[in-house]
């Protein structure tokens, strides 16, 4: 499930070469690039990449039709939030023509933000990505630690925030919006706090089993072989 991805905003001053087996995929003042075999469904206005899913009938989100893409620009990205679950990364045009992103609450695979700084009074050339070594090959060196940050790391480990141990490069993190080419971000468009009842709700195991099937026959719908895991903890435990 390895999503090999790289947005760079600004691309005209990119300096690196990539092979010609990626996808390059033109979106506003961005590029984006991708392996051949990343799963990705474009248009004039959007691109989503990855694997997602219809939350009414957990069917496989196949093509972005020019109602829904409508309404993720004018919900700055909630419509997806609302619609859509599983293992992805949003990218759009907001109606000011800025490129927006959107990382998928849980499961969005991990993307990292950098920019590269040019000659005083330009605008530095910044870049969304997923894989390091495609990052670094498109002219961004990623190459110096960040001791702070390495600290941090090691005095509290299980502390999980947007800093990464390199300089200049950080997390978008689940569920967070990014205006890219803007230095503060939106606030994020989902939060655990919003699926948490006010009144506590005894599951059936019924319906547990239907839920639980119903993710399991989506994911295999999409490959040859799935694997489940259940990690030991409470929540686990009692599914079990």
């Amino acid at each position: 499930m390895s999503i090999r991805i790289a947005l760079v905003l600004d691309p005209i001053h990119a300096s690196g070469a990539v092979d010609r087996s990626k996808m390059k995929i033109r979106l506003g003042s961005a590029q984006i690039y991708a392996n051949a075999s990343t799963p990705t469904r474009s248009n004039r206005y959007a691109v989503l990449v990855g694997w997602a899913f219809r939350r009414d009938t957990s069917a496989a989100y196949e093509a972005l039709g020019a109602s829904d893409t409508a309404s993720i620009r004018a919900s700055g990205g909630k419509w997806a939030i609302d619609h859509l679950w599983g293992n992805y990364l949003l990218f759009w045009i907001g109606p000011d023509d800025a490129v927006h992103l959107l990382r998928a609450p849980l499961t969005g695979p991990a993307i990292y933000l950098c920019s590269e700084p040019k000659a005083e009074g330009s605008e530095p050339t910044l870049c969304a990505f997923t894989d390091l070594q495609l990052a670094r090959t498109l002219g961004f060196p990623l190459d110096q630690p960040d001791p702070a940050a390495l600290d941090r790391e090691l005095r509290f480990p299980l502390l999980r925030g947007a800093t990464t141990g390199l300089c200049g490069v950080r997390e978008v993190l689940p569920g967070e919006v990014v205006r890219l080419g803007f230095p503060c971000s939106r606030p994020a468009i989902w939060s655990p706090w919003d699926h948490v009842p006010a009144i506590l709700k005894r599951a059936a195991a019924a319906e547990l089993r239907n839920l639980v099937c119903g993710v399991v026959e989506a994911w295999a719908s999409r490959f040859h072989h799935v694997q489940l895991e259940l990690s030991g903890g409470l929540d686990s435990s009692i599914i079990a």
